[in-house]
């Protein structure tokens, strides 16, 4: 497992971010196809569980993400119960719920187009292989964010699973 870590660059807190992005996406950056997800893998999920800790109950997605980290036990038991009671609605108004919390969203299945000015940073898994796609993150974004953080694992379903943390160029935050 290769790893390179900038901690300088990882040592900014949550309050002073709008949204961090959450994404899996294919070889090709494309990330949904027919308003479903385009794979999934345990292990990263695991890592993600890992990489949030105790901000797993401050994950913002919508009706359809949701039924599946419930689902694989993504959240506390506290957690889940209150997901439950009020859970998320489907569309992206997750990403305002977000933006507003200063929160962490993950994007599966709708279009980030007219959110991307609100996002400041990406963690970003990258499958192995391509798959049909109608949704892609646009890849032009990245040249506002620098790379800080860069992971290649082993994945249940994929032989390689690229994980890279984004964060916005201080110059782009201006």
């Amino acid at each position: 497992m290769a790893r390179r870590t900038d901690p300088e660059k990882t040592q900014q807190t949550r309050d002073d971010r709008r949204i961090r992005l959450v994404l899996c996406a294919d070889a090709s950056f494309g990330y949904s196809f027919n308003h479903r997800r385009q794979s999934f893998d345990r292990e990263m999920l695991k890592h993600l569980k890992e990489l949030l800790q105790d901000e797993r109950d401050r994950i913002f997605v919508n009706q359809y993400t949701e039924r599946r980290l419930l689902k694989e036990g993504f959240f506390t038991d506290t957690e889940a119960e209150k997901r439950q009671e009020n859970p998320a609605l489907p569309g992206n108004s997750f990403l305002k719920e977000a933006s507003s919390a200063g929160g962490t969203a993950w994007a599966e299945n709708v279009s980030l187009q007219g959110w991307y000015h609100l996002i400041d940073e990406i963690d970003l898994y990258r499958w192995d292989k391509r798959y049909p796609a109608d949704l892609y993150f646009s890849e032009t974004l990245l040249k506002d964010f620098e790379l800080c953080e860069e992971t290649c694992f082993r994945g249940y379903s994929h032989d390689e699973i690229l994980f890279q943390r984004y964060i916005m160029k201080a110059a782009a935050q201006t």
